[in-house]
């Protein structure tokens, strides 16, 4: 799942994942994101850190509320306000990748497969789930 309030970012975000076969489902509106959001259901989340209603970070405790395993890697351009906010999480076990935008697709894919490839060691993993 991929969220981003912004949408220009969100089609490259996913055409670029569909062109390298993951199946994504993008939302430009993250309530309507959480909303939607099952538990077991996706791979990993990409989430926009800065959203109106809902910032990224929120979102994705909500999410962990219904699925405590989901994966998440959150995107900003605002990183000082991140590396805090991850910082805090971590003493809650909560952590996340964090991808500083603007992102080289390469970076991007980099960044996926790492997280895919270690949830891989644990259990059978599909690629994104719509």
């Amino acid at each position: 799942m991929v969220v981003d309030d912004d949408e220009e970012n969100l089609e490259l975000f996913r055409v670029i994942l569909e062109h390298h076969r993951f199946t994504v489902d993008a939302y430009a509106d993250p309530v309507k994101a959480l909303l939607e959001f099952k538990s077991g259901y996706y791979d990993l989340l990409i989430l926009d850190y800065l959203m109106p209603v809902l910032d990224g970070l929120e979102l994705y405790n909500r999410m962990r509320e219904i699925d405590k395993s989901v994966q998440v890697m959150l995107l900003t351009a605002s990183h000082a306000q991140l590396q805090i906010d991850n910082n805090q999480e971590s003493k809650e076990h909560l952590r996340f990748n964090i991808v500083r935008k603007p992102v080289t697709i390469s970076r991007l894919l980099l960044e996926i497969n790492s997280i895919i490839h270690i949830k891989e060691k644990s259990a059978y993993v599909h690629q994104f789930t719509n």
